[in-house]
């Protein structure tokens, strides 16, 4: 199992602007998701992969594997504005059949805006199904299967991408 470095954003939730929310430094604990292990050696880097004018998607590249013939890694959905009682961020693990060109989604969990655990992490039981190219696992069958990486900055945990301003 990995522990995955995630985000207790202490004031996160306060209304103001982003310099106020930036003013309280976040606190790190950890998460174990049983299906994100990280490679030996490797720290967490987190990186945009894509987004939406509401969220960004990171992915973790130190959690990528492989078993069997099955790619997995670590992403999280975060949006760019939390509202009071909406989960501040997703972390879920996909898994991809590469040369078949299909994937699924096996583990999901939701964070509130303090770091708390808006759900408790759950083990999906999805069938695989078709990679769309253009959609959110095209472009993540491209680092998981192909090996490409998104541009820089890259970040060490979450809250240091939060703490850069969420971009």
């Amino acid at each position: 199992m990995m522990r995955i470095a995630v985000l207790i954003a202490l004031g996160w939730a306060v209304a103001g602007s982003t310099e106020a929310r930036q003013a309280v430094p976040p606190q790190e604990e950890t998460l174990t998701l049983p299906g994100a292990q990280a490679r030996s050696g490797q720290s967490p880097e987190w990186q945009v992969f894509t987004r939406t004018s509401q969220r960004a998607y990171l992915v973790d590249p130190s959690t990528l594997r492989e078993t069997g013939g099955v790619t997995s890694i670590q992403i999280a959905r975060a949006p760019f504005a939390v509202e009071d009682g909406d989960p501040a961020w997703t972390l879920e693990t996909f898994e991809f059949r590469c040369s078949a060109g299909e994937y699924r989604t096996t583990q999901i969990a939701e964070f509130n805006a303090d770091g708390s655990a808006a759900t408790p992490p759950e083990t999906l039981d999805e069938a695989f199904e078709a990679i769309a190219p253009n959609g959110l696992s095209g472009y993540l069958k491209a680092i998981a299967c192909d090996g490409q990486r998104a541009r820089p900055p890259y970040y060490p945990s979450l809250a240091a991408w939060i703490a850069a301003g969420r971009k």
